[in-house]
């Protein structure tokens, strides 16, 4: 189901607040901005699928209030971008969540499992890549595009099942949910000017008076970057800043 009117999606909220975990996947783009653009929101219940689209909708509120339900569990698979995407477009951060790449470390699976690896593991089904390099702000999307998207969260929740049934029986549920939690913290998604030097590519090859230098110009990048809504590196390299 495409959702792209605030009627439509706030029917598609309310319905999936019955549930007590919905999966959560974006597609955004980050080249051409300092924030990602969010282009689509991917939600799936144990009832159906949806793809949400933050471009041609008005107000996010129902989103942002399903977001942050508490009652309501968001599964993710490798979270960490779809967070701070989901966190600037909609201006609170998504809680309570599951990361699936990172409860699968728990079981054995080897660090940063892919979705499509997760998916073929815990539910035996091979997804594929056909669309992996969208221009996901382009419209219309095509009906290809949209089930691309839904793949994206279509088997989630099954794998979701599978991995706490296994994690119940190995005694680690509890490790791996204080592993997650930290990843709500708000602060993980809002960037420090006062420490952004320390990303600047040779930084660690600095004097300490030049690295002072270093600390207020990536202050300044970081601030008008933002302002503009353009890539730091486009105001100022790291090799310039250097």
């Amino acid at each position: 189901m495409y959702i792209s009117t605030n009627e439509d999606l706030t029917a598609f909220c309310n319905r999936a607040r019955a549930f007590s975990a919905i999966a959560i996947d974006t597609e955004f783009l980050r080249e051409k901005t300092y924030h990602a653009k969010l282009c689509l929101v991917q939600v799936a219940t144990p009832d159906e699928c949806v793809v949400i689209d933050p471009l041609a909708i008005d107000d996010l509120g129902p989103l942002a209030e399903l977001m942050t339900d508490v009652d309501t569990l968001k599964v993710f698979h490798a979270c960490s971008q779809d967070m701070e995407v989901l966190c600037h477009a909609l201006g609170s951060v998504p809680a309570p969540i599951f990361d699936t790449q990172v409860a699968a470390g728990f079981l054995g699976e080897r660090a940063q499992c892919s979705y499509h690896n997760l998916v073929s593991t815990f539910c035996g089904v091979s997804l594929p890549k056909t669309e992996s390099l969208t221009d996901w702000s382009r419209r219309p999307l095509t009906p290809e595009q949209i089930e691309y998207a839904l793949d994206d969260v279509r088997y989630l929740i099954k794998a979701y099942d599978v991995i706490m049934e296994r994690l119940d029986e190995s005694g680690r549920a509890s490790w791996v949910l204080d592993e997650i939690k930290p990843l709500t913290d708000r602060s993980h998604y809002v960037v420090d000017r006062r420490v952004a030097f320390k990303r600047v590519k040779r930084v660690n090859s600095l004097t300490r008076r030049q690295l002072a230098v270093a600390r207020e110009l990536a202050a300044w990048r970081e601030a008008r970057a933002e302002y503009s809504n353009t890539p730091r590196k486009w105001l100022m390299s790291d090799e310039v800043l250097i």
